[in-house]
């Protein structure tokens, strides 16, 4: 299981209570910092709203800045204490490899930003992949997050998406956002 319980949690996101969520896992975590739960639950949380910022999430009254710090924060804080746990690799590593403009607050005219930060999540995929090779999510994020694979690596990918599917559903039991997010993308409700 990759995310805390957190009771009430998929209410307050149905009825799109956005700082509310923010707030109370913001809240959790900082009274247990140390809760690698609670940090993995605040970061996700506040990462899929900022993807999904301009696009399905309500944002009416809401400060985008407020929630990518929380972001940054706790990938600052997780990389720190928890540089070596397979969830913060490869949570963390998926995250930025596909939004890295979501952990850098300054102004990036000339893209180095996002291009440091792009090659930091790969990085933290491939240190994953490395230490975890034989956990199934870690492969399917690290394989596909290759720019250029090889047909061997492409047919590794399917084969090891296809092995995962099964237990989608007890990495990811709850019906959250970030949960459904991961079984959708990951094939739970995909013929793939």
């Amino acid at each position: 299981m990759y995310f805390d319980f957190v009771e009430n949690l998929h209410q307050m996101e149905q009825s799109e209570q956005w700082e509310a969520v923010r707030k109370l896992l913001r809240e959790r975590w900082l009274s247990q910092k140390d809760n690698l739960g609670a940090l993995i639950r605040l970061a996700s949380e506040c990462w899929l709203i900022l993807t999904d910022w301009e696009c399905s999430i309500n944002n009416e009254g809401l400060d985008y800045e407020l929630f990518k710090r929380d972001l940054i924060a706790t990938c600052s804080y997780g990389l720190e204490h928890f540089g070596d746990d397979e969830k913060i690799l490869c949570l963390f590593g998926y995250m930025m490899s596909l939004f890295p403009y979501l952990f850098y607050l300054n102004d990036d005219p000339d893209g180095k930003e996002y291009l440091a930060y792009e090659s930091k999540g790969h990085s933290l995929l491939e240190k994953a992949y490395r230490n975890y090779s034989n956990v199934l999510l870690v492969q399917v994020f690290f394989l596909g997050s290759i720019s250029h694979p090889t047909k061997y690596q492409e047919a590794k990918y399917r084969e090891t998406r296809a092995a995962l599917k099964p237990f989608l559903s007890a990495l990811f039991p709850g019906d959250t956002a970030i949960e459904e997010y991961f079984k959708d993308v990951l094939g739970l409700n995909s013929p793939y």
